[in-house]
Formats: structure tokens, sequence, C-alpha cells
């Protein structure tokens, strides 16, 4: 994405998306920043990997690759290609996350644990 349109990505999609989606379905609220179609050894296309905005890419990349059973090494594979385009801030993916409210339902929190961590670590 260019910078500027980076930077005010947030306000634009706050500002926009209520009165648009009033009007027109809307499915996703956050717009696919990165998409590459994955072809796998008899050159058949397995599936599309999207990165959604602010999402993290090892997090997209593992979701994918659990989804149909692939192996570690072509999400390692997928990842390298991805963060070639993207800024990516970690390589491990979250396993379990669960977000934290509290007696009224608002938000105070989430719990994150990530792969290969030891929950009471978390």
């Amino acid at each position: 994405l260019d910078h500027d349109l980076e930077t005010h990505m947030d306000s634009i999609i706050r500002s926009i998306m209520p009165l648009a989606c009033s009007n027109l379905p809307c499915h996703r609220d956050a717009p696919i920043i990165w998409a590459h179609d994955i072809v796998g050894e008899n050159d058949e296309i397995i599936g599309t990997v999207e990165i959604m905005h602010l999402q993290e890419p090892i997090d997209a990349v593992d979701s994918f690759i659990v989804a149909r059973g692939l192996s570690l090494e072509l999400r390692e594979t997928i990842l390298q290609q991805v963060c070639k385009d993207l800024e990516c801030s970690r390589s491990v993916p979250i396993a379990y996350h669960q977000v934290v409210s509290d007696e009224n339902g608002d938000k105070i929190g989430a719990i994150e644990i990530m792969e290969g961590e030891e929950v009471i670590d978390a």
C-alpha cells in the first residue's frame, strides 16, 4: 500500500464502512493487502493466501496451511515470500486467542498463546 494511504487506512475504514455496508453487503471488516495463489506439485492451485490489513502475516499463512493439512516447510516458504513484500514482526503464529471481557461484556484484554509456548507461561 501507498504509505500515506496506509497511514490513514483505519480512519478511512471507520468513516466509509458503516455507510457503505448499510447499502451493500459487506463480508469483511478489513481490506486484503496481499494475496497469492499457492500452486502444488502437479501445478494445481491449492488455494489463495490472503492477508488482511493489520493481520500478522504468519497468522494468515498458518491458518491457510492448517486448513489444508500442508507442511510446516511450505509455511516457511510462503512466509519468506510474504515478508519480502510486507512487514513481518514475528515468525511464530498465535495458537490460541481468547478475548477477556468484564462482567459488563466490555473487552479488558486478550489471552494469546503462541505456537510452542507453554500455556502457563502465556
